[in-house]
């Protein structure tokens, strides 16, 4: 009897070790992941926040989606673009003499950033040093809220003048194309030499990406800066009344989930066959991409946002207003809230879509609504 029970007592220790141990390793795994996004009340911050949920550093002032490449995070914090060690947060260089507040996602190619401002211009700046490299200006006098996305050592992004523009990387324009759709928000997607760009009167833009030529346009009802999201042949967008999976080849719709009215502006992800989605039905929603079929929704957080999913290492990261969250990628679970409460006794919103790095592997994982995700 006491053999039996000395041999039981073995057993548990030997289970609650492994067990121990394999937990143990798992946070040891997440703390090598940076969630970076931006959140506040009365002010805003930049969080650096590891795959636990933990505070890892932040940074007042508002920061769009940021770039990150070999340890480095590119931001922008208020009226200054910075270069800063994402491991720590120490500031290795900084620019506060560009002419114009930038207020676009950034985009990192070639040792150069690329960003859209408050005005009408679009500029370059060396990485290594944060010295301006060149302006380049629209015909616009508005806001220019379309990211830059830079494909095959050209820059495409959208303006408030009707027209989608792409430069070289002198800063020197190769075509425009005029729409007649007002205001272009949406960040651009490149893919299979097209361009896919929507606009606020709710068209989706495929045109031709060396020479600008129109190939095909489609009414998704989109309601502002929605941008495309491009897996396996197909274009994923979101609209004010449905969601749309639709060719990239003719733009004819494969399938639609049709939605209650949506004015979120979010941007949906897609990963191993599953389309992410959040706006609808105020949490989020994992998608069969192949036919639209739900596979779980998660509205236990609630969510009215216009920050974009992104997905990394079968978790889903969420800014929302309770917090930055992290979800099960497969089942939809809630596996923490981020959201500490410095502002009295309510808790700090989350609205810049988040950018996950892995420090191990040195890899950058971008949500649809930046120019670095191809």
């Amino acid at each position: 009897m006491r053999k039996n029970i000395f041999k039981a007592f073995i057993l548990s220790l030997i289970l609650f070790t492994a067990i121990s141990c394999e937990k143990e390793t798992v946070n040891k795994a997440n703390k090598n992941k940076i969630i970076l996004a931006c959140g506040g009340n009365d002010d805003a911050y930049l969080y650096a926040v590891d795959g636990n949920g933990d505070l890892v550093w932040k940074k007042l002032g508002y920061s769009y989606p940021v770039a990150i490449k070999d340890d480095i995070a590119y931001i922008i914090l208020g009226d200054k673009m910075c270069a800063v060690n994402v491991l720590s947060g120490e500031e290795i260089w900084t620019n506060e003499t560009l002419p114009e507040k930038i207020t676009n996602p950034l985009a990192l190619y070639d040792d150069v950033i690329y960003a859209t401002s408050l005005s009408r211009d679009a500029y370059a700046v060396n990485a290594s040093t944060g010295e301006l490299k060149w302006t380049f200006q629209t015909e616009s006098n508005a806001v220019i809220s379309s990211a830059p996305t830079v494909v095959n050592d050209i820059i495409y992004f959208g303006a408030p003048d009707d027209y989608i523009y792409a430069i070289d990387l002198d800063g020197n324009l190769i075509w425009r194309f005029h729409t007649n759709s007002g205001d272009l928000r949406s960040s651009p997607a490149v893919f299979d030499n097209k361009v896919f760009i929507g606009s606020d009167v709710g068209l989706l833009y495929a045109l031709n990406a060396e020479n600008g030529d129109s190939i095909w346009s489609r009414n998704v009802g989109m309601t502002g800066e929605e941008c495309p999201t491009i897996s396996d042949n197909k274009v994923y967008i979101q609209g004010e009344q449905a969601l749309y999976c639709l060719s990239v080849v003719d733009g004819s719709i494969i399938w639609d989930y049709t939605i209650a009215y949506n004015d979120n502006w979010s941007s949906p992800m897609e990963v191993n066959g599953v389309l992410y989605v959040i706006g609808i039905h105020e949490g989020i929603q994992a998608f069969n991409s192949s036919d639209g079929s739900r596979i779980w929704e998660n509205t236990s957080f609630g969510t009215e946002t216009i920050a974009s999913p992104v997905v990394y290492d079968n978790v889903v990261y969420i800014s929302a207003p309770g917090g930055l969250i992290a979800t099960n990628a497969s089942t939809g679970k809630t596996l923490w809230i981020y959201g500490e409460r410095t502002f009295g006794s309510e808790q700090i919103k989350f609205y810049t879509s988040p950018v996950v790095y892995d420090i191990s592997e040195k890899v950058t994982t971008y949500p649809s609504d930046s120019g670095n995700k191809q």
